[in-house]
Parts: C-alpha cells; structure tokens; sequence
C-alpha cells in the first residue's frame, strides 16, 4: 500500500511536470508569435509611410529581444515588399541602407544584430523565405522576383550565386518551372557575365560548388547560356586554381600603401632602402652618435648609401621619441686644449650636428614634408620635450614652427597624431613654448570666431591659455576624424576637461567643424566619411552634439547664443536634438520649454517643418494656442508636402486626444481638434480611407458637443435651491449655549 502511494505521489509530480512544460512551450510559441506580429507591423507601418525615423529604435530593439523568430518576420516582410513591383525595391533599399547606417553610428550592440554583421545570415533568412514562402505554400513568383531581392539587399555576386545554388538544388524542376524558374536561369546567367567574364569575381567556394553542380546537372547546364562547355570548363578549372595559389601566396605580399603614402616606394628587404634604418642606428649608438659630424657621418654610412629625406625625417622622430632614455653608455672624445683631452658622456641628442650635416650634404631639402614625415611616424612623440627637440629642427630650418595644417590631412600611423593632440590640448596652469608656437600658426579661418564668444552671456572663469586650443578647427576636425576611427573613448578622455568646465565653447568648437561649404581634412572616398560628404558632419560628431545640446535645454544660461549659433552650422543635428530630448520625457513643460528655446533661436518654423508628426502636431497646437502660427495655413502646406502621411498622423493624434484625458498634457480645446478636422475633410487629394474616417470622428465630435449644449442649458433652466432659514426654537437654543459658555 506504501509503495502504491510512493508510485502515485511520483506520476503526479512528472504529469505536473509535463503539464507545466507543455504550458512554458505554449507561451513561449504565443510570444514568438506575438514578436513576429510586432515587427510584421511595425516594418509595414514604415513601408506605408515612407518615414523611418520613428521607428528605428523599435524595430532594431525588437531584433535584438526578438531573436531568430524576429529576424525571420523582418526580412520576409522585406522580402515579400521587394518581389511585388519594381518600385518598391527602392524603397526597401533605402530603409535597408538606412538601418545598417543606424547600427553602425548609434550605440546598438553589432553583435546582437547578425542580419547587419554577417551576410550570410541575411542571405540564410531569404532562402527561408523562398522556401517556404513561394515553394512550400505554392505562391505565384515572377521571373524578376530574385533580381529584386538581390537589388533590395544590396547582395554581392558570390551572394546571389550561392542564394541561387542553394534554391536551385532544394527544388525540384517542376516547383522552378512553375515558380519563376527563369529567374533562377537569368540570375546565374547575369552573375557570371559574358562569355563567362565574372569567374574571376568569384570566391573559391562558389566556383568548386558551381564546377560540381553543372557536372551532375547536364540540364542546368543545357540552360545556361554557355557556348561551348570544354572551353567553359577548362576556364572554371583555371579560376579555381588561380584563387587557391593566390590564397597560398597571400601572406609573402607586402602590404599595399594607402592613397597618401609618399611617391617613392622602398623594398623593406634590403637595409639601405628601410627609411628606419637611420633611426635605428641612431638608437643604437646613442648620444654619441650626434658628438660630431664625423660621429653622425658615421652613423650614415651604417646605415646605408642614398638616404633620402624620409630617412632623415624617421631619424628625427627617434629622436625626439628618446630625448631622455637613449644609450648614454658609450663615451666621446672631445679635445677641449692642445695639451690633453677630455673623455665626457652625453645626455642629449646634439640637434646642430644634425642640422650641419643636412646643411652640408643637401643643397635642397623639403622641411615641409619632413616635418609631416616625423610626426606622422611609428616612434610616438609622446612628451612635450621631444616635441620640443623636434620643433627646434624645423624651425631653425625654416624660420617656422610645425604648422598646425599638418592635423588635416589622414595619417598613417593615427596613435602618433593622437599623442600629438594630447599634447596640444592637455590642460595645465602654464602653457610650454613650443605648444603656444604649433597653436600660433592657426589661421584666421580655421579658428572659431571670437565674436562669437563675446556674445556669451557669462564668460570663462578659466586662463584663456587653457581653453584656447578648442578654439582650432583643425584640432577639433581631427579629433572627431580619430573618432570615428576607433579612437572615440580617447577622444572622450582628451575632452574631459572642456566638457566639465567649458561646455559651451566645447559645443561651439564641434558644431563649427567641417562646415558643409568647404572642409580641407574630409577624403569623401573614405566609407567612414560618406556620412560626412553627405550631411556635412560625421558620427562622432553627430554624437557628442546629440549629448551636449540637451544641457543647454535643460538648465545652461547661455542657451540662447550657442544654441543660435549651433543652429546656424548644424540645423538638422539641432532640429534632432531637440525632437530626441521631447521624447524622452513627453510632458506640456518640456513642450513648453522647447517652444520657448526654439522661439528664441528662430528655430520653430524649422521644427514643424521637420516631419516627426508626433513631436510636431503637439508643438502646432501648442504654437496655436501662442497665436504664434495659423493651424489652416500650416496644415494646408503640409498636406500638400505628404498628404497620406501627414493626414494619418492627424488622425491618429485627434483620436488619442479625444480617447481620453492625458494629465501630461493640457486638453487640446473641441473647437481647434473641429478646425484640424474641417481642414482634413475639405482636403481634395486626401485618400478616400482617411477622408472616411475623419468625416466620421468629425460627426461624432459634433454630436458630443451638442450633447453637452443641451445638457448645459437644462441646468440653466433649472430654478435655484431655496434657503431654508433656521426656526425661532433653534436661534433660542443657539443663543443660550452661547451664553452658558
């Protein structure tokens, strides 16, 4: 009986387990299902309405949490919008492009969102959806519907290759013949180019994989348009080898130069023609190798016949990389008389030994160029005394300190021009010759205004030698190049100091940099500068605006001067900050405190005019009930700009107003939600769905203020409630009370 009840006790706990299994497997299908849903939704909602904006954070926030379930609804909606017509694969392109641009700007975690990392994940989602989509659940296809995914996508040649090889042998004939198996045909055709001339643009896979697939597939290759097959064959066999005898001598290469290495190339094999070797030797000696000019000569010759400018120019940046710390252990000779001599150790390089044997041995020699090669060198020039050694060159030389023009163009070796930034904008209570000589050769149109600095209304506490380095467009441009580099939490570090204490001068500074009229660092070929060519600024530029400007809204005094300046280089980053800063706590004060700052700045036609329809329909009434602008005049322009788009967000706005009360906001008044709904109404191209829909709240509104009419003047009907006056027995009573008290 004991055991009975032991095997009892025990089947009940593994049917409750089961049971609560098959529950926790129910909900987490429900809410797979839900966030395929979701993001089905959202994605169409911004096909609709050709706008991405809004729905940026939503829709990357959903990939993130939603999983492999999400992805899959993301691109078979994407997917399923690409094969309907022609015109609408641009539109997906854009919001294609568009989102990638985002992941790859703003802070989202690359590594939770594959589908804009890796391309075979994205090319792995499509094929899913082919497959299922068209194949398992027999949908009608186009011929072009794979030229159109791959167009939407962006997808490479090795891409559409394998997408069409994993398609083609996953169905059978008949499946491709019915659904667009011509697509099949035209885009291997298409990829592989005339005459079979884009095997070469083929990785090895692809080509191994498409040599078995036509051996095995006497059809598909019947299909293609393939003149004759022993040519086609011997070529593929050739492309092949020749990727994999390139993938074997890939490590011997040497390394390609960028596009603004110097003219003349060195082979790194053969000592004489290294452009360190000077350096080098240099530090091998030690001090004594500058004791004298046969000392140095001697030097030279170790290290290899036709030295060139650049040798020199790596020698001086080893020395001022080691102006402390070279070899001091070898002893020189001096004669100091003509009865004896004297045995000394130095301490320092001897910069006019180096100098005199330039002099000697150099009729012309290009200081400008050296001076660029020296700092833009692998030996960092991290302190300001072998900055200062090296200046002390270029100027005895030239007359001239390094010029500060240096900073704009791109350098090879980044750390170096970091080190040098550092130094040059490294706080401290005195400011060192040589970095107020380099901060002097700023020109007047590289730097910011002073104008603009007497406008502020409480001026710097700090010494104007502290602070004066931001005011360079060339430091800063720099600055915010490195970032977007990779250096960003750098960059952060080197701008601590203003960012405490000097915030609006720090934000004055960025907002000038690169100005879309004309900016002498951007190379528009670089890809982290497209941003750049396009908008006129870069990411991290765009970032640290982003950050600063929600400060001066909040609670700085001089929000008006720089926030009218900033306004006036970098409108839209501005127009942004301020729609991103009402977002993130929507109340009628922060809406208030916007229209108050944008009406100072001139800033609020811009802002109604900057197409975040939930941010700006509150901002026009606000702006309304202000007597600032004419609802009807501004609603007119706007339909006329995007009518469905616009006439959708009205309505949704007039339905949220009148759902219910919101206590963050005021209630918008009947009679301006009846004028926004007259203007929708008496609108010509409106679509007939919207039309419907705003006649039909239009009605209803009118029968609830009727309602309310009638009752407000049944109340005024009303006779007034008489005043019952006490009787003569209770003012007695009253009046005794008083008296026994």
């Amino acid at each position: 009986e004991r055991k009975g009840k032991k095997q009892k006790k025990q089947t009940n706990k593994q049917v409750s387990k089961q049971t609560d299994k098959n529950r926790n497997t129910q909900e987490q299908q429900t809410t797979i299902r839900t966030m395929g849903d979701q993001m089905r939704s959202l994605v169409l909602n911004v096909l609709q309405s050709n706008s991405s904006r809004k729905w940026d954070v939503p829709i990357l926030d959903l990939l993130v949490s939603g999983g492999a379930e999400a992805e899959m609804a993301f691109v078979e909606v994407l997917t399923l919008e690409a094969v309907a017509s022609s015109d609408s694969v641009k539109q997906v392109k854009s919001f294609w492009t568009g989102l990638g641009f985002q992941v790859k700007t703003l802070n989202h975690d690359a590594q939770a969102l594959p589908l804009f990392v890796d391309g075979e994940v994205v090319v792995d989602r499509i094929i899913d959806v082919f497959l299922i989509k068209f194949v398992s659940e027999d949908a009608l296809l186009s011929d072009k519907a794979l030229e159109y995914v791959f167009e939407a996508f962006s997808f490479s040649i090795n891409q559409m290759m394998y997408a069409c090889m994993v398609l083609y042998t996953n169905n059978e004939s008949q499946a491709l013949s019915r659904q667009g198996g011509n697509g099949f045909i035209d885009v291997f055709n298409k990829s592989l180019g005339t005459n079979s001339s884009n095997l070469d643009d083929l990785s090895v896979s692809i080509l191994m994989k498409l040599e078995s697939m036509l051996k095995s597939d006497k059809p598909l290759a019947s299909r293609l348009k393939i003149q004759q097959e022993s040519a086609f064959f011997k070529s593929l066999e050739l492309a092949v080898q020749k990727k994999k005898d390139a993938a074997r001598n890939v490590q011997s290469r040497p390394p390609r130069g960028g596009k603004r290495q110097w003219s003349q190339a060195y082979d790194q094999s053969s000592p004489s023609s290294d452009v360190e070797s000077l350096g080098k030797v240099l530090l091998e000696i030690g001090y004594s190798a500058t004791s004298s000019i046969e000392a140095f000569s001697e030097a030279v010759s170790v290290a290899g016949d036709n030295l060139t400018p650049e040798h020199f120019a790596q020698a001086m940046a080893a020395m001022g990389s080691t102006w402390d710390t070279a070899n001091k252990d070898t002893k020189v000779q001096s004669l100091t008389s003509s009865n004896g001599a004297k045995t000394e150790v130095l301490s320092q390089w001897n910069t006019s030994v180096f100098i005199e044997y330039i002099k000697e041995n150099f009729t012309a020699f290009p200081w400008s160029k050296v001076a660029m090669a020296c700092l833009d060198s692998k030996w960092d020039i991290s302190s300001v005394e072998g900055l200062s050694l090296v200046n002390s060159i270029i100027e005895t030389m030239t007359e001239k300190p390094i010029p500060l023009a240096c900073l704009q163009r791109r350098w090879r070796h980044p750390l170096a021009q970091l080190k040098l930034l550092s130094l040059l904008t490294v706080p401290s209570p005195t400011l060192p010759d040589v970095i107020s000589k380099i901060l002097s050769t700023s020109t007047s149109d590289r730097q910011v205004s002073r104008e603009v600095l007497k406008s502020l209304k409480n001026q710097p506490s700090i010494p104007e030698h502290q602070w004066a380095c931001w005011l360079s467009m060339d430091i800063v441009e720099a600055l915010l190049s490195l970032g977007d580099l990779g250096f960003f939490k750098e960059v952060l570090v080197m701008m601590d100091f203003p960012g405490k204490n000097l915030q609006d001068i720090l934000l004055i500074c960025i907002a000038n940099a690169f100005p879309t009229s004309s900016s002498t660092f951007t190379d528009t070929a670089q890809p982290q500068h497209e941003e750049l060519a396009k908008h006129g600024w870069c990411a991290t530029q765009q970032k640290l605006v982003l950050s600063l400007v929600p400060y001066f809204l909040s609670q700085s005094t001089n929000n008006a001067p720089v926030l009218q300046f900033v306004f006036e280089s970098k409108k839209r980053l501005v127009l942004q900050c301020f729609v991103t800063w009402f977002y993130q706590d929507p109340t009628q004060q922060r809406l208030e405190h916007i229209f108050f700052v944008a009406r100072d700045i001139k800033a609020v036609s811009s802002l109604l005019d900057c197409g975040e329809y939930g941010f700006v329909l509150e901002l026009a009434v606000h702006s309304s009930q202000q007597e600032f602008i004419h609802v009807q005049k501004w609603m007119a322009v706007q339909l006329k700009q995007n009518t469905s788009g616009f006439a959708e967000a009205c309505i949704a706005f007039i339905k949220r107003k009148l759902g219910g009360i919101n206590h963050q906001f005021k209630p918008v008044p009947p009679k301006l939600i009846a004028t926004m709904l007259d203007v929708l109404v008496s609108h010509q191209r409106l679509p007939q769905r919207l039309l419907v829909e705003a006649k039909s709240i239009s009605e209803r509104l009118a029968q609830s203020q009727e309602q309310r009419s009638r009752q407000l003047h049944q109340q005024q009907q009303q006779p007034p409630p008489s005043l019952v006056l006490p009787s003569s027995n209770q003012t007695q009573k009253v009046q005794q009370q008083q008296q026994q008290q």
